[in-house]
């Protein structure tokens, strides 16, 4: 496995993911003036222990993102991508994962960015808390917002008070 490099702030490396099947390109935000973090690095990690339902959660949190954005922009009448539930797999895949700093937070989280035939141009993105989804919908540039350290220094109930309004900006 390679080394990461440091580009314009971000740890990044090509990574395979056997519980996504692919390689993606992992990036980590840099903490300070430091390589990434021990914790960082075991998140990284986590991601192939995720629970054994995560891609059929993922796969049911895009069918979902898919409906929102067919209700307003008609994909069927105005010639975009159709297709059924069950179908939905076959339409989307993960790029790349993001771990953002954490610095105390007790939770780990993990911004997925994947590939959608729907949306091409915004793709879609996923946040990942200790293994769950809390969100897909459009990509997100929270963790790279002054919000996000807000939300990562508030207790629990603040913090999912914070992401609800910060992310409700990117559902569709």
């Amino acid at each position: 496995m390679s080394e990461f490099t440091l580009c314009d702030g971000l740890w990044e490396r090509e990574q395979y993911v056997p519980l996504l099947e692919r390689t993606i390109k992992i990036y980590i935000m840099q903490e300070g003036d430091k390589s990434p973090t021990g914790r960082q690095l075991e998140i990284v990690d986590s991601i192939n222990s995720f629970p054994v339902d995560f891609l059929s959660a993922a796969a049911s949190h895009a069918w979902d993102y898919y409906q929102r954005l067919d209700a307003i922009l008609k994909y069927a009448k105005n010639g975009g991508v159709v297709f059924k539930r069950d179908e939905v797999s076959q339409h989307f895949f993960f790029k790349s994962a993001l771990i953002p700093q954490i610095k105390n937070c007790e939770a780990n989280f993990i911004f997925l960015a994947a590939h959608c035939d729907w949306e091409e141009e915004h793709g879609m993105g996923f946040l990942v808390e200790n293994g769950q989804i809390i969100f897909c919908g459009d990509e997100t540039s929270l963790p790279f917002s002054a919000a996000w350290e807000e939300i990562i220094s508030s207790p629990k109930a603040v913090r999912d008070t914070l992401l609800s309004e910060n992310l409700s900006q990117n559902t569709g």
